[in-house]
Formats: structure tokens, C-alpha cells, sequence
């Protein structure tokens, strides 16, 4: 009886074009979040992002999320403390200096993350540094990552 009902919610996207909108009734309670195969666009997360006040663990699967997304869901989402993101080029780009951007992001607007995993990602040496500097301070950081292949 002590816990919230909020702490069980979790849900899924996926799809082409899904939204938080078919969620509307649940989405200021959700603690867990996945989006798998979306057509989502950044404005779109960036909006939902706004109506996720409790989201503590995001995962992103296979869609195209750019750094401005990722931003804006660290703003947005001050208590995420995991963020899972498969990459595997589903964009298209293999641009390193693309993918240090992403990691800046991260870095500069989730520094309550103590779980980072980051899947097909390409970043440098200079992506990783940001990110433990952004985001490791004096609590430990779980970070695993799986390079992209080309």
C-alpha cells in the first residue's frame, strides 16, 4: 500500500507513427518507457517528453532520435536515471562528430543517469570523455556500450 500506483506503469511504442497521445490517460505517471521502431519525430518526443515528468528509465530502439530529441528529454525528464539507446545505423550516418554530438547531449542534459547503454553508437574518445564527464559525478555510472559495426 506504501508505493504510488505510478511505479508499476511502463509502457511500449511501436510502430510507425506512435505517440504519447495514445497514452495521454497514463503518461504523467509513467516510470518506464520504450519506443521500438518508431517513426516518432524529434519535435513529437520533444513535445511527449513534456508530459513524462516521473520517467526514470527510457529505452530507444531502432529510431531516428537526433541530439536536439535528446536534449529536450533531459530537460524534460529530471528524473531519468537509465537511458538505453540502439542505434545500428538506422540513420543512415556514420559520421563520428554525429554521434560526439548525441553524447554531448546526453551528457550536458541527463546528469542523473546512473545506467547509459548505448548500442551501434559511434562515437570518438571525445564523445565517451564527455559523457563521463557530464554525467559521472560522485554517484557510479553503468555504462556498456556495443560498437557499431561497418
Amino acid at each position: 500500500m506504501g508505493r504510488p500506483l505510478a511505479s508499476f506503469y511502463s509502457a511500449t511504442l511501436k510502430g510507425a507513427t506512435s505517440t504519447l497521445v495514445e497514452w495521454s490517460r497514463i503518461a504523467s505517471q509513467l516510470k518506464r518507457l520504450q519506443i521500438v521502431v518508431c517513426l516518432i519525430s524529434d519535435k513529437g518526443l520533444s513535445e511527449d517528453a513534456k508530459k513524462l515528468p516521473l520517467l526514470e528509465e527510457l529505452c530507444i530502439r531502432y529510431c531516428s532520435i537526433s541530439k536536439e530529441a535528446l536534449k529536450n528529454v533531459g530537460c524534460c525528464c529530471h528524473k531519468l536515471k537509465a537511458l538505453t539507446f540502439y542505434d545500428r545505423g538506422f540513420r543512415g550516418s556514420y559520421d563520428m562528430k554525429y554521434y560526439d554530438d548525441e553524447a554531448r547531449a546526453i551528457a550536458e542534459n541527463m546528469p542523473g543517469l546512473h545506467y547509459l547503454r548505448l548500442i551501434g553508437h559511434g562515437m570518438t574518445d571525445d564523445g565517451l570523455s564527455a559523457i563521463l564527464d557530464g554525467v559521472l559525478t560522485s554517484r557510479p555510472l553503468t555504462y556498456d556500450s556495443v560498437p557499431m559495426l561497418i
